[in-house]
C-alpha cells in the first residue's frame, strides 16, 4: 500500500515537472537554497549559541516550507494548507522568542504539555503570541495565515478533491499561496533575527572569521537568489496558466 501511494505521487510530481518544467525547477532551486539557508545559519552560529532551539524552530519552518511546495505540487492542498499554516505559527513564535528569550519555558509547554497550563498561563501565551502586524512582513504572514485557516486544519481532504477535478488552470492557482509564503515567511526570519546575529557577533568572527555585517550581507545574497528563483517560477507560472485557460 505504500509503495502505490509513492508511485502515485511520483506520478504526479512527474505529471507537474512535463506540463511547468520551469516552475518546476526554480521552485525546487528555491526550495534548495531555503533548506541550505537553514543549515548554514543553524550549523554555523545558532547551534552555537545559548539558544540552540531556535535552530531546530527556523529548521523546522524551511522544512516545512519545502514539503508543503511538494504537496502543493501533487495537488494535496489540504495537507499543504496545514503545513503552511504551521509554518506561519512557528515563524511568529520565533520572531516573538528571538524579543523575548524568557518566554521560552511558556512556548515549550504549550507547544508539549498545553493541558497542564494554568489558563493564566494560556491567556498569556495567547497574548505575547501574535503577528506583529506593524512590519510588512508580519502582516504579510498574517495574511497568509489566515487564508490557510479559512478552510481550517481538518478539511478532510475537500479541497484537494476539489481542485484535483478542475482544470490544471483553475487547480494550480493555489501556488500563488505557496510563492507568497514562500517569499515572506523566511525573511520574516531573517529581519527579526537581524538583532541576534549582531549580538553574536564575536561568534561569527570566530565561526566564520567575517565581520557580522559581512555575514549579513552573504545571508542576504543567499536569500536574494532563492527570491529570484520564486519570482521566476511564479511569472511561469501566470504565463503557463495563461496559456492553458482564462483566469
Amino acid at each position: 500500500m505504500l509503495r502505490e501511494i509513492l508511485e502515485k505521487e511520483e506520478h504526479s510530481v512527474s505529471e507537474f515537472i512535463r506540463d511547468f518544467p520551469s516552475v518546476y525547477a526554480n521552485l525546487d532551486a528555491a526550495c534548495q537554497k531555503l533548506i541550505d539557508i537553514g543549515f548554514y545559519v543553524n550549523d554555523a552560529l545558532i547551534a552555537n549559541t545559548e539558544y540552540p532551539a531556535f535552530g531546530s524552530i527556523l529548521l523546522g519552518i524551511h522544512r516545512n516550507l519545502a514539503v508543503s511546495a511538494l504537496r502543493f505540487i501533487t495537488r494535496d492542498y489540504d495537507e499543504g494548507m496545514v503545513l503552511l499554516r504551521m509554518s506561519c505559527e512557528q515563524a511568529r513564535d520565533l520572531t516573538v522568542l528571538i524579543k523575548n528569550p524568557l518566554l521560552f519555558f511558556l512556548w515549550k509547554r504549550y507547544r508539549t504539555d498545553r493541558n497542564s497550563l494554568e489558563q493564566e498561563d494560556l491567556d498569556r501565551f495567547r497574548k505575547e503570541f501574535k503577528f506583529d502586524l506593524s512590519t510588512k512582513m508580519g502582516a504579510a504572514a498574517k495574511e497568509v495565515y489566515d487564508h490557510t485557516s479559512e478552510v481550517g486544519v481538518h478539511g478532510a481532504g475537500i479541497i484537494s478533491n476539489s481542485f484535483r477535478k478542475a482544470p490544471a488552470a483553475e487547480s494550480f492557482k493555489l501556488l500563488s499561496l505557496l510563492l507568497s509564503a514562500l517569499m515572506q515567511l523566511p525573511y520574516l526570519c531573517r529581519d527579526s533575527m537581524g538583532n541576534f546575529f549582531r549580538e553574536h557577533s564575536d561568534l561569527i568572527d570566530q565561526k566564520l572569521a567575517m565581520s557580522v555585517e559581512d555575514f549579513l550581507l552573504d545571508l542576504d545574497l543567499r536569500y536574494s537568489v532563492m527570491s529570484a528563483h520564486l519570482l521566476l517560477a511564479n511569472q511561469e507560472l501566470n504565463k503557463s496558466l495563461g496559456e492553458l485557460g482564462p483566469n
